[in-house]
C-alpha cells in the first residue's frame, strides 16, 4: 500500500509541475503540459539524458503574458510561438505553424557580448548575427501529417536543412538536434557534442512520442517522461480516494487518514 501511495504522490507532484490550473491552455496550447526527455550525445563520453519540465512560471512583459520555458520567455498567438528579445524589446518568431512549402524562417542568435544579469534572465536572443556570423534562412520543403502515440494526426513541417517540427510538441524526429526545442537559435558549438536527441515527449500526462527502443538502448538512455505514465498505471490499482486542496497558501494532498504536502512529507 505504501508503494501505491508513494506512486500516487509522485504522480501528483509531476502533474503539479505542469499544472494547468494557473496557466491558460487557450493562451499556451503548445506549451502547457509540454514535457520532453532529451539526450545530449557526446563523442567519446557518456551520453546524458535529462528532463525538460513543463513550464509553470509566467510573466507579464509590456502587458502581454509570457511563459518561461528552457530559459526563455515565450508566448503563443495566431498559431505561432514567439520568443521575447529583451535586448531588442520585441518578439521574434520561433515556431510558425502556418508555414507552407517554400516559406522560410530566419535564424535567431545569442548575444554573448551582453553580461547584464537582467538580460541573462531572458536568454539574450536576438535576430541579428553575433559571434556565429549570419546564417541563411531555412525553407519549408514539405508539410505532411504524422500520427503520434495518442492516435491523433498532427501537421509536420520539414525544412531544407533536415529540421522537423510538429504542432503541439515542437522540434521532432531523429536528426542530431531534434531534442533542442530552440534549435532555430544558432549557438556556440560545445566541444565533443554530437547532437541533442529527442527521446520522448509527454503532453499533459500523455506520452505522445518515444524514440525506438533499440535506439534508446544504443544511446544508453531511457524515457524520463515515462515515469509519469508508470505512476498513472500504479494509481489505477489504488482503492483509496484522495483529494488535492490548498490550505494557508500550501498545496496539500489528503489520502486515507493522512495529509501530505507537495514534497511528499506528512502534515500533522
Amino acid at each position: 500500500m505504501k508503494r501505491y501511495i508513494y506512486s500516487f504522490l509522485c504522480l501528483l507532484i509531476s502533474l503539479y509541475g505542469f499544472s494547468q490550473s494557473t496557466i491558460s491552455k487557450e493562451l499556451f496550447p503548445t506549451l502547457v503540459g509540454l514535457q520532453r526527455t532529451v539526450c545530449s550525445e557526446y563523442l567519446g563520453e557518456d551520453n546524458r539524458a535529462y528532463l525538460v519540465e513543463a513550464p509553470s512560471k509566467t510573466k507579464y512583459i509590456n502587458e502581454k503574458l509570457y511563459i518561461r520555458y528552457g530559459g526563455f520567455y515565450l508566448r503563443e498567438d495566431n498559431h505561432r510561438i514567439f520568443i521575447y528579445s529583451y535586448v531588442q524589446q520585441k518578439d521574434l518568431v520561433l515556431y510558425d505553424f502556418t508555414l507552407q512549402i517554400g516559406d522560410s524562417l530566419p535564424y535567431l542568435y545569442k548575444d554573448w557580448n551582453i553580461e547584464n544579469e537582467e538580460y541573462e534572465e531572458y536568454g539574450n536572443v536576438v535576430d541579428y548575427p553575433t559571434m556565429t556570423g549570419e546564417i541563411e534562412p531555412i525553407v519549408v520543403d514539405d508539410v505532411s501529417e504524422v500520427t503520434l502515440l495518442d492516435g491523433k494526426q498532427y501537421k509536420k513541417w520539414t525544412f531544407n536543412n533536415g529540421m522537423e517540427y510538429v504542432e503541439n510538441i515542437g522540434s521532432y524526429g531523429q536528426s542530431n538536434y531534434a531534442g533542442d526545442f530552440f534549435q532555430l537559435i544558432a549557438d556556440v558549438k560545445v566541444p565533443k557534442l554530437i547532437g541533442i536527441r529527442l527521446v520522448c515527449v509527454n503532453k499533459s500526462g500523455s506520452l505522445v512520442y518515444q524514440m525506438e527502443q533499440d535506439k534508446m538502448d544504443s544511446l544508453g538512455v531511457e524515457c524520463l517522461c515515462q515515469s509519469v505514465a508508470n505512476s498513472m498505471e500504479d494509481t489505477r490499482s489504488l482503492n483509496t480516494e484522495s483529494t488535492k486542496f490548498i490550505h494557508s497558501n500550501q498545496v496539500l494532498i489528503q489520502t486515507e487518514d493522512k495529509t501530505y504536502n507537495i514534497m511528499g512529507m506528512e502534515v500533522k
